[in-house]
Order: C-alpha cells, then sequence, then structure tokens
C-alpha cells in the first residue's frame, strides 16, 4: 500500500470499507432468504407446479445457483441450531458460506 501514495492510500482504504458495507449488506439478504425459506419449508408451499424439490423452487424463484439455493435450504432446515450466528447473519456479521459449513457438518446434538 505504501506504492500506492495519499490519494490511492484514500481510495483504497474507500473501497475497502465500501466492500465491508456491502458484504453486511448481502449477509443480511441471506439471512432474508434463509428466514422465507424456513417459511416456505412449514408451509411446503414450494410444491406444485412441476417443482421438484425446495432448493428447485428457490433456485427459479431468486435465480441463485442451483448450489447456492441447496446451500440456503440447508441452513433453513438446521434454523434454531446456532441462534448466536444466526443472529450475526442478520446483523451482517458473519456470512451464509460460514454458516453453511457449520450447518452441513455440525451434528443438532
Amino acid at each position: 500500500m505504501d506504492s500506492l501514495g495519499d490519494a490511492g492510500a484514500d481510495a483504497w482504504e474507500v473501497a475497502s470499507r465500501r466492500a465491508g458495507v456491502i458484504a453486511g449488506q448481502v449477509a443480511q439478504l441471506n439471512a432474508d432468504l434463509v428466514d422465507l425459506m424456513v417459511e416456505v419449508l412449514e408451509t411446503n408451499c414450494w410444491s406444485g407446479g412441476g417443482i421438484r424439490s425446495p432448493e428447485h423452487w428457490l433456485h427459479l424463484m431468486t435465480a441463485v445457483s442451483p448450489s447456492r439455493a441447496a446451500d440456503i435450504v440447508a441452513v433453513a432446515r438446521r434454523k434454531g441450531d446456532f441462534p448466536g450466528l444466526e443472529a450475526r447473519l442478520a446483523r451482517g456479521t458473519v456470512s451464509l458460506d460460514r454458516l453453511v459449513v457449520v450447518a452441513r457438518h455440525v451434528p443438532a446434538e
């Protein structure tokens, strides 16, 4: 960063802060998608119209990739198992990717 000079360093800091804010907003939006999927799973409203699974429904409705849809559904199925991490996701201080790893690998007990 020393080679950037003052103007470059200022731009780097501004861009870095902005990236952090956007990452937090993405995490919050992912938390909203998880909450939506909890409702969809509870009501089974994903089924019908040729939809094969909750993951397929989410993929079609939100244009996320099939693997991202599977991640979101996996976290939704474990909702309530990790209240601290779930709260951090909602606040934007932990990413969905981190919660996915926990949801897929930490046993329920």
